[in-house]
């Protein structure tokens, strides 16, 4: 079962957009949340952390790895997204910010 769900979405793309979005700063949240519905983001756990993101964003508060785990808490999904250390592997494994958008449309085309 869990081989059929993961191929329904791309789990690398998803970790590496959240994880740019929390490195990049305001432009990159506001581009990637214009762009990027919830809807899009399929695994659980990243869908909690873009959740949180948009919270942040929408509230014009600071998105990186302390304010996304502070919102996670606050929302009562720390735990869904795998923890505080769990947020943070996520700015420690993307390729590159500068592909954001490129990772957005593979995100949105599963």
């Amino acid at each position: 079962m869990m081989d059929a769900i993961a191929a329904l979405y791309d789990h690398d793309a998803e970790r590496s957009i959240i994880g740019g979005v929390m490195l990049g700063g305001a432009a990159d949240a506001a581009k990637v949340c214009s762009e990027l519905p919830l809807a899009a983001v399929h695994g659980s756990a990243s869908r909690a952390v873009y959740r949180a993101i948009l919270a942040l964003h929408t509230a014009k508060d600071q998105i990186d790895e302390v304010t996304v785990a502070s919102e996670l808490r606050r929302a009562g999904d720390l735990d869904a997204a795998g923890g505080a250390a769990a947020v943070v592997d996520l700015t420690s494994n993307i390729p590159t910010n500068a592909n954001l958008m490129h990772y957005d449309g593979i995100v949105k085309g599963y």
